[in-house]
């Protein structure tokens, strides 16, 4: 049986490369067809990118899962939204001025609101 590889490091390399042409300081993504063709795993959750740090996974459910699953060395068990904004003011200390990306065109408008 032949197994499929995927270059997921090459994917994220080339959505950093993304980020950098539109000015983005991080990108969220939460829809899971994105989580999984960027990370390897469709466990429930919120991956964060940011053009100098390496992507951080925050895992909602199945934690040990996405573990298994994914190639990415930062996973966080996600027990609240709000680790997410502080993890980004511990990489930077205030959120004035920055740029942040979504998923806009699958993104529930509650996602939006709570994140805005």
């Amino acid at each position: 049986m032949s197994q499929y590889c995927f270059d997921y490091k090459d994917r994220i390399r080339r959505t950093k490369a993304l980020m950098q042409k539109f000015g983005l300081d991080f990108i969220i993504i939460t829809n899971i067809q994105n989580l999984y063709w960027l990370s390897g795993t469709a466990q429930y959750g919120v991956l964060l990118l940011s053009e100098k740090e390496k992507p951080t996974l925050f895992v909602r459910r199945n934690y040990f899962k996405a573990q298994e699953e994914t190639y990415l060395e930062n996973l966080v068990e996600l027990e609240k939204t709000s680790q997410i904004k502080e993890f980004i003011l511990k990489l930077k200390n205030s959120l004035d001025d920055l740029t942040i990306g979504m998923e806009l065109d699958s993104l529930p408008a509650s996602f939006f609101l709570y994140y805005k």
